[in-house]
């Protein structure tokens, strides 16, 4: 699995890269003859403009052609406005430094889309249990999903302790939702805190949640 994510990783990036050198090129008014996506015998492929379009068996990175790129290249003089080699070497420097360019601009991009869109925080689901806890033998069980506490939706652990801990002392409606392999269920509980503090386990990975000490009563199942 670590193989393939390897691979599929160099692929996005050498795509990445070519596109670089690609839409600078085409900005720059040099022809480009091939973008292709892999190597080897194509399996799919298009024209549109003067640029043939490509995905090929080995999904190893791609390349692009441009006009008259190779020193063996015979290019008419009409032609030559269209071919990398005869243009200035100011537009050349572009044209390559493009690729790395567009390789740095990757992760910032990915990052602003990810640290934009993305909810802060571990999701409510209920983890491992530690000796004999009571939530377990009474109905709450691991993969559970916290969905709401008193009527109050949430789509973080942070969010559960910060409820939780603001209700010390009071009853609490609890919300999961349940996988029960062929549909989802959605389960009540009740949550009696007879105490001055709620005392939560501490966060192992990503998906272990646990409510230490405390009595919970099943009391609706829809």
């Amino acid at each position: 699995m670590q193989i393939l994510a390897g691979l599929i990783l160099l692929t996005i990036l050498i795509v990445v890269h070519e596109f670089g050198h690609f839409i600078v090129a085409k900005f720059m008014k040099v022809r480009v003859l091939v973008f292709s996506i892999g190597f080897g015998p194509r399996l799919f492929s298009f024209i549109k403009g003067d640029t043939r379009y490509c995905i090929c068996a080995i999904p190893l990175g791609g390349y692009i052609r441009m006009y008259g790129d190779q020193f063996t290249d015979k290019i008419p003089s009409n032609e030559r406005n269209f071919s990398f080699l005869y243009q200035p070497i100011w537009k050349k420097f572009c044209i390559v430094c493009a690729g790395p360019l567009f390789n740095l601009l990757l992760p910032i991009i990915l990052f602003f889309f990810i640290f934009n869109t993305r909810i802060d925080g571990i999701k409510p689901i209920i983890g491992n249990f530690i000796n004999n806890m009571s939530e377990y033998s009474i109905g709450i069980k691991h993969n559970d999903r916290i969905i709401s506490i008193d009527n109050i939706k949430v789509k973080t652990f942070q969010e559960v302790t910060n409820i939780i801990s603001s209700k010390t002392g009071k009853s609490i409606n609890i919300l999961v939702e349940r996988d029960t392999g062929n549909s989802f269920k959605k389960i009540h509980f009740i949550l009696h805190d007879n105490r001055s503090s709620v005392n939560l386990l501490n966060i192992d990975k990503v998906r272990l949640f646990g409510l230490k000490e405390k009595e919970l009563k099943n009391i609706t199942i829809s």
